[in-house]
């Protein structure tokens, strides 16, 4: 209020010194609290971030002593009563006038905090599950040192005792969740973002007055088509790694009734038994669906606390955030014999958290029998800074045997068999993929690779590109250090292609992709095409110049050259008998055979690149691309894994498809 005043005054001052040709304005000093510093000095291997709540500043803090991350706390008075020199001279890590008040523990993380004047939100991670946790601040300081109102900072070891945390429960055994405060600073609301593998993105907000019960679903994002939640199960699996380490599993897949359970997919004898089932089901569900709103219009009459699983008078009877014992299907497993297809997701680099989420693109597979999992690797951030850091620079390949132990357990526990999976990764977990493809192709039948970094150590050894500088804390820097660079080559994609059969691939890339250049898997796929034992590239490759030689006539006819043109269809012709000739075709049908090079050539196996023209790092834009994109992707898996209808015939594709 006072630099507003002194500054509507200096205002008036210098409209009178304009209107009287007075003299120029003097520059004025700025209060101490406005001048910029550096809280705590810059050191190696330390990360905090800075939070303020009323008096004091808290910290979430990380060093090597605290790999997960501890959240630290002090008056503000400590920073700016203090000179900013005197930290600069400071060998302390942590400096001794920061108190603990969330103690480092190693199986927990801690995320990120959110504050509000009475309330501390903290985001953290256990046993691989995002959960939120809510201090009341309040509260805590208000008694913890009531004899001495000028140091409301609890000593250090008393500090714990007085924290009592409220956690805000899902009853999903795997999902992803993020949020912060919102509104003002008094606002006693915390908003939540919710998502699973089969509930869509819902904001909810929480009153942190009554956080077990003050609970509204605000939004949740639509999904058409008539999906309901209830028709799908999540659980969560645990693999051993080879090392014993447990890795987790998320999976997802379609809930059956009995009668589905028992007789498969038999479109035969049954249905009208089924169609039965179904309506009964239907019936069921409206009933619920009746109740459930007269519930809440009798809880409204007496109470004027949301319903605790959030306003259910705003939402369809899509919402997953249903009561347990309202699920009527009987939940029926897999058919564990193997006989059902699996696609299994993998990443695990740059401490990113592969968390399960919903996409509507997905459904397509699991109503179709499909089997979803992701494999939560060594090197994300599912399990904290040590999970990441167990799979990273030397220890690198912890992230790709952690994904074949995923793998064969799925299959070990009946899920899936090696002829019915199928695996995906993107980016750095293309990188995952490929050394699938060159050391365990045994384990699957069709890999789905986009924009793969598998040219791993030529890209390291080129400083020149931008981003190679800051991915050396990623992978090692084997320009400089020789074990790295012998590190890397034993497990780079494109340095170990083995002379064996292959398995299905379709490698996905970008022209424009400025973190992995298109390069890197058309290398690794050409090598993979020439190394691979069940192979037909010759005829392939004849077909590719065929179609390239069609397009060239095409425009020499559109410029009236027509002496180059006949030249051309000569030389077409003759590429056609080659190919038709390879095929067994009769002379007399050549272009009946070119027509059936796609689906035919070497049907076991097929190994395929697509390069977006117009595309960068994260594929196409715009809506339908993308589902163009992704229906692309579903009919190679369709077809790789034998599965019939959406485009897929018998294992084959559909004339025209």
């Amino acid at each position: 209020e006072e630099e507003k005043e002194a500054n509507n005054n200096n205002s008036n001052n210098n409209n009178r010194k304009k209107k009287t040709g007075g003299q120029k304005k003097s520059g004025r000093a700025l209060p101490i609290a406005l001048i910029p510093r550096v809280l705590i000095p810059r050191q190696h291997d330390v990360e905090y971030s800075v939070y303020s709540w009323n008096d004091f500043f808290l910290f979430l803090w990380r060093d090597a002593s605290t790999p997960n991350y501890t959240v630290l706390l002090s008056p503000t008075a400590s920073f700016f009563d203090v000179p900013p020199p005197a930290f600069s001279s400071s060998p302390s890590v942590s400096p001794p006038f920061l108190h603990v008040l969330l103690a480092h523990r190693d199986d927990v993380s801690l995320e990120s905090l959110s504050l509000s004047a009475t309330h501390l939100a903290v985001l953290q991670r256990s046993e691989g599950l995002p959960k939120v946790f809510v201090y009341d601040l309040h509260k805590i300081f208000s008694s913890s040192n009531p004899s001495n109102p000028s140091n409301p900072v609890p000593s250090f070891p008393s500090l714990s005792e007085h924290l009592q945390a409220v956690e805000i429960p899902f009853d999903s055994p795997t999902y992803s969740l993020d949020g912060s405060m919102t509104g003002d600073y008094d606002s006693p609301l915390l908003r939540l973002h919710f998502t699973s593998l089969t509930c869509p993105a819902t904001v909810i907000d929480v009153d942190l007055r009554d956080p077990l019960t003050r609970r509204e679903v605000k939004r949740q994002q639509p999904v058409r088509g008539g999906f309901d939640p209830r028709d799908y199960v999540s659980k969560r699996v645990w693999a051993t790694a080879a090392d014993g380490t447990k890795v987790p599993i998320s999976l997802v897949h379609r809930r059956r009734t009995e009668t589905e359970g028992r007789e498969g997919r038999d479109q035969g004898e049954g249905e009208e038994k089924r169609e039965g089932e179904r309506e009964a089901t239907r019936q069921r569900r409206e009933g619920l669906q009746r109740e459930r709103e007269e519930r809440l219009r009798e809880e409204k009459k007496v109470d004027h606390h949301p319903h605790p699983h959030g306003n259910t008078s705003n939402l369809d009877s899509s919402s997953c955030l249903y009561d347990e014992e309202e699920l009527f299907m009987t939940p029926v497993s897999p058919r564990l014999d193997g006989s059902d297809p699996l696609l299994l997701e993998g990443y695990g680099a740059y401490q990113i958290s592969n968390d399960p989420y919903f996409s509507s693109d997905r459904l397509s597979l699991l109503d179709r029998g499909v089997i979803f999992a992701i494999a939560h690797v060594r090197g994300g951030g599912e399990m904290g800074r040590r999970w990441y850091e167990q799979g990273k620079f030397g220890f690198k390949t912890n992230t790709f045997t952690d994904f074949a132990a995923c793998a064969e357990h799925l299959i070990q526990l009946g899920y899936t068999s090696r002829e019915r999976l199928a695996i995906e990764g993107r980016s750095a977990g293309g990188m995952l993929i490929g050394w699938m493809i060159n050391e365990r192709p045994d384990l699957f039948k069709a890999a789905l690779m986009g924009v793969g970094f598998v040219d791993c150590l030529t890209t390291m050894l080129d400083d020149s590109i931008p981003l190679t500088a800051i991915e050396t804390e990623e992978w090692g820097d084997p320009l400089k250090v020789e074990d790295v660079y012998h590190f890397m080559k034993g497990y780079s994609p494109v340095d170990n292609i083995k002379r064996q059969a292959a398995p299905w691939v379709l490698a996905t890339m970008g022209l424009h992709d400025p973190r992995v250049g298109y390069w890197e898997p058309a290398k690794f796929i050409a090598k993979l095409r020439l190394m691979r034992t069940n192979g037909d590239e010759h005829i392939v490759a004849a077909a590719a110049e065929m179609e390239a030689a069609k397009k060239t006539t095409k425009a020499m006819t559109k410029t009236n050259n027509k002496s180059d043109a006949e030249s051309n269809n000569e030389r077409i012709q003759n590429e056609i008998n080659v190919i038709a000739a390879a095929l067994g075709a009769p002379p007399s049908q050549p272009d009946l055979a070119i027509a059936e090079v796609a689906r035919n050539v070497n049907p076991n196996s097929l190994v395929i690149q697509k390069c977006e023209m117009g595309a960068g790092h994260f594929s196409v834009t715009g809506r339908f691309d993308r589902l163009k994109e992704a229906a692309f992707e579903y009919a190679f898996l369709f077809k790789a894994l034998g599965l019939g209808g959406g485009g897929v015939e018998g294992g084959g594709l559909r004339e025209g498809a």
